[in-house]
């Protein structure tokens, strides 16, 4: 019995472990099949037992932005960033998330961040990320242009400070 005793908890425990990573997966197989209103819902009960995952809260901000809740998509992008700071693709879409909400001077500054970080592993994340906006056609074309022109962003912002001049 009392070998029994030792071992139970830890098959308790892996079981338990084994069910919350589960429920990430789901969250992340209904996030790609687009049913995002489910991925929230499973992201949101994987954050209950995990809640400085950034994976979990990353994806869940991605959810977020994709039904444009762009507030509630922040707070998970900030809230990744306390737990894994300088994740540079984390850090575009919180950028990207402050300018869908009217906030240019925050996204520029958190994009000309985004810029100076760049480097060959991050242009391969970004061509390979999925589009959390749901833009389709122009972001990809946002990211292609932002991984294959050293320029790009550079002149973006040079317009940026140009346009709030005017």
């Amino acid at each position: 019995m009392p070998l029994l005793c030792l071992i139970f908890p830890a098959v308790c425990a892996n079981a338990q472990s084994d069910a919350v990573e589960q429920i990430l997966k789901q969250a992340i197989g209904r996030h790609q099949s687009g049913d995002i209103e489910g991925a929230i819902e499973a992201y949101r009960k994987y954050l209950a037992s995990r809640p400085d995952s950034p994976i979990a809260l990353s994806n869940l901000g991605a959810a977020y932005a994709r039904v444009a809740r762009y507030e509630d998509a922040i707070a998970q992008y900030r809230h990744a960033l306390k737990v894994q700071p300088g994740n540079t693709p984390v850090e575009l879409n919180l950028g990207l998330a402050y300018y869908k909400t009217g906030r240019k001077e925050l996204a520029a500054g958190i994009l000309e961040k985004v810029h100076r970080a760049r480097s060959a592993g991050f242009r391969q994340s970004l061509q390979g990320m999925t589009n959390p906006y749901g833009e389709g056609r122009a972001s990809q074309k946002i990211v292609e242009v932002l991984t294959t022109s050293p320029l790009s962003l550079d002149l973006l912002m040079k317009t940026r400070v140009s346009a709030s001049k005017a």
